[in-house]
């Protein structure tokens, strides 16, 4: 087994990790996205009921 072929592997794992990782992070974004556009609706929900009092 050669040096070189030992580098291509890390850099081949390095790049699946990477991609998982990118993956996780894009999926944590949106959930991130929706849980504010959530809390916006709620907060301007609860200011609309307010205004009606």
């Amino acid at each position: 087994m050669s040096t070189e072929f030992d580098w291509q592997e890390l850099y081949q794992q390095n790049k699946e990790a990477i991609a998982i990782l990118e993956t996780i992070l894009y999926s944590l974004y949106q959930t991130r996205i929706k849980i504010k556009s959530q809390l916006l609706e709620q907060a301007l929900n609860q200011g609309a009921n307010h205004a009606d009092d």
